[in-house]
């Protein structure tokens, strides 16, 4: 029976028959064939409903057919807002906005007095998910009786549309659909609908898609249409991954979707992506390996769904897999973080068309819509799934959730995190552990606890804990996300870890999706302590870890002002002082004036030479960044170099360029450029590699260059050619400050005429024992081989394949040795680097940070060059993730920071990115310190007449 027309088709064609000639329709063959398609959304997508014909379609909504290509973020809200307008079973909500201000949102779908009463569901729900498995039904079983809670996800990666539009679908199937099976689905299930994580993504996606393709499609992979421009649409307005950001919660689109999921506490989650093009469907449940915080009862319920939903596809005679390169350990992300919370997490991987037709090796063309077709039927047989299995997925959510706040002897109990040694960055871990729903507090009173451990492996001892200092109690709140995100080195199975090795001996990539070392505590700074017992401190109410202690207003002074470099306030507030053009000078050494010590990079601020109003300024800055400005009446020092002099060096407002383009890695471009604009508040200019050649590079004093994915780094010496190397040779000569992240740092080393003295140890290895030596006298290390420490990365890091043979290169050629060392190269491991607390580039850090390493470049600077941070000894170097003898071995005393002078300029390189995901605060200080400090403090200044 062919379906009735509904009122908005009709005024549709109304609004068609009154366009002028001149805009009339397309009415070439291939527009007239468009036209005449018959509506498809009900045939394609659910031929056995029965839609309420009084509901608009997809179809009609967005003005197209669905699937035909992607709808734009406006689209699916304006579908969304009718949908719900028009039915009593859907409410749509906002619940944030991404950084270009686009709202983010979500739809709630289930019976309609349900969605009449969503406070009381919200209410009911929560009873359930802090109630013991028995004691919903002893009191009644009203929590028994509720609904299952489902989130679906979708866009979190902008150019990923597949999912977008399944959700659309998905929504209007729910709340038309009259047949007895839906019904009967909606009595079990309530669904949370979030079609776009990422608006600002997917409007670029969009955006390239519309400048790249032509009138007739493209379906060759290759072209522009499908691969896009550099940055893709991946990531957010910074290009940071917000699949990447679940826990880090750095961007306010992780915020805000967190704060939905904490309110609701799904039962079942579902995040929807796309991957290759020649790929098919995949979806959980994942391999190996496993973080060992996971429910038991998770891979039980992997298996069940699993099952639905490869039954869907297989009636439609459609392919799909589990497992193989979706492994479950990093807990940062989305298919991942709500296991923590008790949910069954899983992931949807769609081959992607590119939002419009891709031709495949067998002949075959994936399109867009079918890509669509395929979201939406797992999704909705996960649904079915659900409402089938509501009652056992209850008790077992019940069941991880008291489990995981269930303390037993001997068990970790809490995490301590001190306030006094770096206060700033510990209320800031407490304030995003906080958004996560974990329990924290602040201790009222100083305690004593012999047994807590940190995370560089030392105890405590009998050093007290100050009050103030952060208990996190795990028996309390997210107990079990706490012991994930923050778990100092979470250990893989030794399976897993023979498999991983054999497969690294054979010369084969590693079997790792994600980085296998994330702790939140490490990538803080701040000093993070284990214990299995709790301190013996007064109860007190949670605190809020979002409020700042109040600053001190500035006293009056007749010399000036002085700001310590280990004030917690310290950067913003010289990152102020230089935009409001207030001059400044920093210490090269410690001092101490007015009988306070003051570290390397304290700043002075005379006020003779200062601008009209300077103690106003001083005053308003204090109050808005926290800092302390103390007073000084003259400028002689009670110890060290007194503030007149010339250890005091005239700093300059930094004006920067970062570098982008292919090969840089996007996410380190996006990560810097957002730590420059929201946590520095300073300007910058975004330039591509190739500009150097042409540009005027007077205009900047500081130019960072960012990191490459591994091997790529090589490539950008022919980026920059013979030209734009010596320009950038003439501007570091002036006064430049050049940064080299990572593998940017071959800009370094990469050409004939290196433009520094660092190099990677590849070149370098017929003076490894002159380096040795060199180290030795510069710290005091020894040199104790790997043998003799027989050395492990995690549990099982030794580990070699019973049929391995020897290793290439023992006590014979260094480069095969080295070529057989980098097949073990780290794939994201957190490492110590020691710094040298006297120097400014450290001002601020302490004498040790753990570092994120994924790369197998390793880097040596020696004279004239100065190394600020040194990674440790063998012994000590791993703090967490996996780390092979063969790369203790290779990145022991290896160069993490270096410095060195080149004429009136100077070069500072990282092995890194020092902010990585935008959540590493404590090497993100390093970074801080070589941009505002550096033009002053490293290079010369050039006086005009």
């Amino acid at each position: 029976m062919p379906r009735p027309h509904s009122p908005a088709l009709l005024v549709f064609v109304l609004i068609l028959m009154a366009v002028p000639a001149s805009a009339a329709p397309d009415l070439s063959p291939a527009g007239v064939h468009a036209a005449l398609l018959p509506p498809v959304y009900d045939a394609v997508f659910a031929p056995d409903a029965e839609h309420d014909p009084a509901l608009p379609t997809p179809d009609e909504l967005l003005g197209f057919t669905l699937g035909e290509r992607p709808a734009s973020g406006e689209a699916l809200r304006a579908a969304f807002d009718a949908i719900a307008a028009a039915s009593d079973r859907v409410r749509v909500f906002p619940y944030g906005q991404s950084h270009e201000g686009r709202e983010l949102f979500y739809a709630l779908v289930g019976r309609a007095d349900l969605i009449a009463d969503l406070e009381g569901v919200r209410a009911e729900h929560r009873q359930l998910a802090l109630a013991s498995p028995g004691e919903a039904r002893e009191g009644g079983g009203a929590a028994d009786d509720a609904p299952a809670v489902v989130w679906l996800g979708a866009g979190v990666h902008g150019g990923e549309g597949s999912g977008c539009d399944a959700a659309l679908a998905l929504l209007h199937h729910l709340a038309a659909d009259r047949s007895e099976a839906t019904r009967a689905l909606l009595e079990d299930v309530l669904v949370l609908v979030d079609p776009l994580q990422n608006p600002d993504g997917r409007a670029r996606f969009l955006a390239d898609r519309i400048r790249w393709q032509g009138r007739v499609l493209s379906t060759d992979r290759q072209a522009l249409a499908h691969q896009g421009g550099w940055p893709s649409a991946r990531g957010n307005h910074y290009f940071l991954d917000l699949n990447r950001d679940w826990f880090a919660l750095s961007q306010p689109e992780s915020r805000a979707r967190v704060r939905v999921l904490l309110d609701w506490l799904p039962e079942v989650t579902f995040d929807l992506h796309e991957m290759g093009s020649f790929d098919t469907y995949l979806f959980s449940p994942p391999r190996e390996p496993f973080n060992p915080h996971l429910p038991a009862t998770t891979h039980r319920w992997w298996g069940v769904f699993a099952d639905a939903m490869a039954s869907a596809f297989g009636e439609q005679g459609w392919s799909c897999y589990t497992g193989d390169w979706n492994e479950e350990f990093n807990p940062n992300r989305g298919a991942s973080w709500p296991l923590f919370t008790g949910a069954v997490a899983l992931l949807g991987e769609q081959a992607s068309s590119h939002g419009a037709a891709v031709k495949r090796p067998d002949g075959s063309v994936l399109r867009y819509r079918e890509a669509v077709h395929h979201q939406f039927t797992a999704a909705l047989a996960l649904l079915r799934s659900v409402a089938g299995n509501r009652e056992d997925l209850h008790a077992d959510f019940r069941r991880v959730r008291r489990d995981a706040l269930a303390g037993r002897r001997g068990e970790l109990r809490c995490y301590l995190i001190d306030a006094e040694t770096r206060p700033d960055t510990a209320r800031r871990l407490a304030e995003t552990l906080a958004a996560q729903g974990i329990a924290l507090r602040a201790a009222p009173e100083p305690f004593r606890l012999d047994a807590a451990r940190s995370y560089w492996g030392e105890r405590r001892g009998r050093r007290e804990f100050a009050a103030g200092t952060w208990i996190v109690d795990l028996s309390h709140g997210e107990g079990r996300l706490a012991r994930a995100i923050l778990d100092f080195d979470p250990a893989m199975g030794d399976e897993f870890l023979a498999r991983e090795r054999r497969r690294l001996e054979a010369g084969l990539s590693s079997q790792l999706y994600e980085s296998p070392a994330w702790s939140l505590a490490m990538a803080y700074g701040c000093e993070v302590y284990a214990a299995t017992e709790l301190p013996a401190v007064p109860a007190a109410p949670s605190a809020d870890a979002s409020a700042a202690p109040p600053a001190d207003e500035p006293a009056d002074a007749s010399y000036g002002w002085l700001l310590d470099s280990a004030d917690p306030a310290a950067v913003p507030a010289l990152s102020a002082l230089l935009a409001a053009g207030v001059p400044c000078r920093a210490g090269r050494e410690a001092f101490v004036s007015g009988g306070r010590d003051y570290g390397p990079g304290s700043v002075v601020v005379r006020r003779k030479g200062g601008p009209p109003g300077l103690l106003a300024e001083l005053r308003a800055i204090a109050a808005a960044s926290g800092a302390s400005f103390r007073p000084a009446n003259h400028a002689l020092s009670d110890i060290g170099p007194d503030l007149g002099s010339r250890q005091f060096r005239l700093l300059e407002t930094p004006r920067v360029a970062l570098l982008g383009g292919a090969p840089f890695y996007q996410t380190t471009f996006g990560a810097v450029w957002h730590y420059l604009d929201r946590e520095l508040t300073l300007g910058c200019s975004l330039l591509r590699l190739s500009q150097l050649a042409r540009v005027d590079l007077a205009r900047y004093n500081v130019i960072i260059v960012p990191d490459a994915s591994p091997g790529r780094g090589v490539e950008l010496a022919a980026i920059l050619g013979d030209g734009g190397r010596e320009r950038l040779r003439s501007w570091i000569l002036a006064g430049g400050t050049l940064l080299t992240l990572g593998e940017g740092s071959w800009i370094l080393f990469g050409c004939e005429e290196p433009l520094a003295a660092l190099r990677p140890r590849r070149a370098m290895l017929g003076e490894l024992e002159a380096f040795e030596q060199e180290v030795e006298r510069e710290r005091g290390w020894g040199t104790l081989s790997v043998d003799e420490l027989a050395l492990r990365a995690g549990k099982a890091g030794a580990i070699r394949s019973e049929t391995a043979e020897a290793v290439p290169g023992e006590g014979g050629e260094p480069a095969v040795r080295d070529e057989w060392q980098r097949r073990f190269s780290p794939q994201g491991a957190i490492l110590r680097a020691d710094l040298d607390p006297s120097h400014w580039l450290s001002a601020g850090a302490g004498e040790r940070v753990p570092v994120l390493v994924k790369t197998d470049l390793a880097l040596m600077s020696r004279q004239p060059a100065e190394t600020i941070g040194r990674f440790a000894g063998p012994e000590r170097i791993r703090l967490s993730g996996l780390l092979w003898p063969e790369a203790r071995e290779r990145w022991a005393r290896t160069s993490y920071l270096s410095r060195e002078t080149i004429g009136d300029g100077q070069v500072v390189a990282f092995l890194g990115n020092p902010v990585y995901r935008a959540y590493f605060h404590g090497t993100a200080r390093l970074l801080a310190n070589a941009i505002l400090l550096g033009p002053g403090m490293g290079t010369s200044a050039r006086v005009g007449w």
